[in-house]
C-alpha cells in the first residue's frame, strides 16, 4: 500500500490550495467514534486496529471545524516519543488535495508532545518504503 502523506509544505498553519487562505490549526486526541467513522470515509489505515490500542491518536483540525484534516498516533518509548502510524484524510492526498501543510502538522505535533513531556522534540519512526 503506498502512502500519500508528505511534507509538501512547512506552514504556519494550513492552506487551502482553492483559494490560498490560510486557516489555523487545533489538536486533540480523537475519540474511539471518531477513529470508527474515519474508517468508513475512505482512509488508508484502520485507525481502530489492535495495534494501535495502546497509542494515543491526535487529530488535526482547522479551528471551527470538526472534520479531521490528519490523524498520527502516538507511543512514549525510551526517552522519545514513537510515531505508530501517520495519515493525512483522503481529501488532502494527491493532486487535487483541498489542504497543504497537513504532513508538516501532524509531526508538529508529536514534537511539541515530546518537548512538553521532556524528551527535548525527540522522535522516532519507522521509514516506509515505497514501491515507485
Amino acid at each position: 500500500m503506498a502512502l500519500d502523506t508528505i511534507i509538501d509544505k512547512l506552514t504556519p498553519c494550513l492552506i487551502d490550495t482553492t483559494t490560498g487562505d490560510i486557516l489555523p490549526t487545533v489538536f486533540s486526541l480523537a475519540t474511539k467514534n471518531e477513529l470508527t467513522a474515519v474508517s468508513n470515509e475512505g482512509w488508508a489505515f484502520d485507525w481502530c486496529a489492535a495495534s494501535l490500542e495502546k497509542t494515543n491518536i491526535y487529530k488535526l483540525l482547522i479551528k471551527g471545524d470538526e472534520t479531521i484534516q490528519g490523524l498520527i498516533a502516538t507511543e512514549v518509548f525510551r526517552g522519545a516519543v514513537y510515531v505508530n502510524l501517520l495519515e493525512s484524510a483522503p481529501h488532502n492526498r494527491g493532486k487535487n488535495k483541498q489542504y497543504e501543510g497537513v504532513g508538516g502538522h501532524l509531526f508538529a505535533i508529536v514534537m511539541r508532545l515530546s518537548v512538553s513531556i521532556g524528551f527535548g522534540g525527540y522522535i522516532f519512526f519507522d521509514a516506509k518504503n515505497l514501491s515507485l
